[in-house]
């Protein structure tokens, strides 16, 4: 492995730590509820960024890793993330070549579905109210999106 993929891949490995970080940091209440998935957001932009190294089955394993940090059925994010991962890099050609708002739209469909698989499998293992707030992370996340693309190309650029 060249220096460039080893730093490369340090990076990749700090970019998802950073992001699980995030994930579990304790929060209040009231922003716990519109708190993106950070670690699904860093996942879709090295979907998106390098779709020949990262693929579906490191969704899976990242999917799990989060069921574990968040004490969440085990398998309930990996489907998520398996989805997403599937519709990211059936597209990523696509993707490269459109503008970042309408980036924007697809990556509010990948997290909606996410979020609607992880609130389909919670209400499978224990029926829960309905609660409208459940998409604010998906729209927290869409809104987001700019900046990580941004924050996280422009420090892999410094890799090349």
């Amino acid at each position: 492995m060249s220096p460039t993929n080893q730093l490369n891949y340090i990076f990749y490995l700090g970019s998802l730590s950073l992001a699980f970080m995030l994930r579990i940091l304790p929060l209040p209440p009231s922003v716990q509820l519109i708190a993106p998935d950070w670690v699904l957001l860093v996942l879709i932009y090295w979907l998106l960024s390098e779709p020949h190294k990262i693929g579906i089955f490191h969704a899976f394993l990242i999917g799990l890793l989060v069921d574990v940090l968040t004490g969440r059925i085990l398998g309930q994010h990996p489907s998520g993330y398996i989805f997403a991962a599937y519709l990211c890099l059936t597209l990523h050609k696509r993707l490269q070549n459109i503008r970042l708002i309408q980036q924007c739209f697809f990556i509010f469909f990948i997290l909606f579905i996410t979020q609607s698989i992880i609130l389909w499998t919670e209400i499978f293992q224990h029926p829960l109210p309905y609660n409208t707030a459940f998409w604010l992370p998906a729209l927290s996340g869409t809104l987001f999106w700019p900046v990580i693309k941004y924050l996280l190309r422009r420090c892999q650029q410094g890799f090349h």
